[in-house]
């Protein structure tokens, strides 16, 4: 079996620490650019009609049975204007995560993969999403990949879960050929991760320690060295799966946007890939 979760991780550290710079700045930016953003209510400014004669009488006078439409009209009109704010700002991060937020999701898989063969610098790989011409190609395969997840967290949680593990490749994908097909990208991660969908789950957990640390006991500054290990180690994870991919003919080296003749990279083990 050719998953090799200690591998990819020892593989991430040499990657890092051969860049570290660059390869940090690209994750802090790639995730406050591309981070989803979370809405957070309290109770504290909520308006109570109850519970006090003084909020009652506001809009309804007990003793004559009169109702103050000024009062009533006024909560309405703050109403509707509150529903209308929360609805245009629930549409503009709707917006900002389908044309932002995923493109630079693609871009910070760009520029882990280029270091996965040797160290780049070029930071300006974060941004490659947004350049090329490929722009709404990308935000296509992207918007199709989230909808599905989102789709199938709706049926329950645990079909979401499995989903997003089918699909969990696809950000690689495009950011390996933005040309591609949004269905074709979909069916090729599925058909990646057959089989594997739980060695990527186990992977993930094996990073948690990690992140409680990061967490609790450095406020959080463990994390600019956390992140860029573990995108360095999932890079690497996709670049022996695609090999994976070509060598067993799940795809062709053209679906990943390489040259038939190119010789593809990895684990020294796959020595037949020298036949592309």
């Amino acid at each position: 079996m050719f998953f090799d979760r200690v591998n990819y991780k020892e593989r991430g550290k040499e990657i890092v620490k051969a860049n570290f710079w660059i390869l940090v700045l690209a994750s802090f930016v790639a995730n406050l650019l591309g981070g989803q953003s979370h809405f957070n209510s309290s109770g504290g400014g909520s308006v109570s009609t109850g519970g006090s004669s003084d909020n009652i009488e506001t809009y309804y006078d007990v003793e004559t049975g009169e109702i103050n439409e000024t009062a009533v009209e006024a909560l309405v009109v703050a109403l509707t204007a509150f529903t209308i704010v929360f609805i245009v700002i629930l549409a503009l991060g709707i917006l900002y995560s389908i044309f932002v937020g995923g493109i630079m999701q693609v871009g910070k898989k760009k520029i882990f993969l280029e270091n996965v063969e040797q160290p780049n610098t070029d930071f300006a790989l974060v941004f490659s999403g947004f350049t090329g011409g490929k722009y709404m190609q990308r935000v296509k395969v992207m918007f199709a990949y989230n909808l599905r997840i989102w789709l199938w967290t709706l049926l329950f949680i645990i079909p979401g879960v499995i989903a997003a593990y089918k699909y969990y490749l696809v950000p690689y994908i495009v950011a390996d050929n933005p040309d591609i097909d949004p269905k074709r990208a979909l069916e090729l991660s599925k058909e990646m991760t057959d089989g594997h969908k739980f060695d990527i789950f186990v992977m993930e957990l094996s990073f948690y320690g990690w992140m409680l640390l990061s967490g609790c006991c450095t406020c959080g500054i463990l994390g600019f060295w956390l992140n860029p290990y573990m995108e360095s180690s999932f890079a690497v994870m996709y670049t022996e799966m695609k090999n994976h991919a070509i060598t067993n003919g799940i795809a062709t080296a053209d679906e990943f946007g390489m040259p038939e003749v190119e010789v593809i990279g990895g684990n020294n083990n796959y020595n037949d890939y020298n036949q592309f």
